[in-house]
């Protein structure tokens, strides 16, 4: 069973226990009835059945504190040199993009945490796609501000066959620019079903944007996207037609 299906099942047992973060649907930058975004709409739809309207008012101003940050036009953009980076895998094994790099293009996708349902449905597609990236000569990571030990969880749940990085304090996040605040407000909501400072090992209750960036030899960005809002994601076949571009020279 392809992983990104698998999750989907499993995402769909444990909706309203694992997510209060859902308000309005939001459409994706790309309008692809059977890719990643069309599979987000869903869970947003089906969540938002059941939230409360003071959730959907607390997400939909967490998003637009977001969005007035500008982090969007300030975070690391194509054409920009990606930040040198070394970070632990699940493992505690350090991976370092240089030595990535020298092995070809790097697609490096930052997420929440194992805690985000969003998130492990992108990991999953990730990893269905895994098989295409690496014939066309790339790698993949993911990035998350967890421990190691919820990274390790991350990688078995989704089954995940490409490294998981934890970037504990959000150092790599903050230097690609795309660190945010998680309000007052919805750390509230979550109590006693997310806990930041335990995942991630301290209690700034900050977040990277959930970012995906595709990284050529020569550590320039050839691929940058973000979203003020979090259930919107870089749909990986975008990201593997531009990593197709690059083995063709353009």
């Amino acid at each position: 069973m392809p992983a990104l299906i698998a999750v989907v099942l499993l995402s769909l047992v444990f909706l309203a226990a694992c997510d209060p973060q859902d308000a309005a649907q939001t459409p994706g930058d790309t309008a692809d009835a059977t890719g990643l975004q069309a599979i987000l709409d869903e869970k947003k739809a089906q969540w938002a059945e059941n939230a409360t309207e003071q959730a959907k008012t607390l997400y939909d101003d967490g998003i637009a504190k977001v969005k007035a940050t500008g982090v969007i036009d300030t975070m690391k953009q194509v054409g920009d040199q990606a930040t040198e980076f070394t970070l632990p895998n699940a493992a505690g094994k350090d991976v370092a993009l240089a030595e990535l790099l020298n092995d070809g293009p790097v697609v490096v996708v930052f997420y929440r945490g194992a805690w985000c349902p969003y998130c492990n449905l992108t990991l999953a597609a990730w990893q269905d796609e895994l098989e295409t990236i690496r014939g066309l000569g790339g790698q993949l990571v993911a990035i998350s501000p967890q421990l190691p030990d919820y990274s390790l969880t991350s990688q078995q749940n989704n089954e995940l066959a490409f490294p998981v990085l934890s970037d504990v304090g959000n150092n790599v996040a903050d230097a690609f620019g795309i660190t945010t605040q998680v309000t007052p407000e919805i750390v509230k909501l979550w109590e006693g079903r997310i806990d930041l400072q335990a995942h991630n090992g301290d209690a700034s209750a900050k977040l990277p944007l959930p970012a995906t960036y595709l990284i050529s030899p020569d550590g320039k960005i050839r691929f940058a996207h973000a979203h003020e809002d979090y259930r919107v994601r870089a749909e990986p076949a975008d990201v593997i037609a531009k990593l197709r571009q690059l083995g063709e020279g353009k």
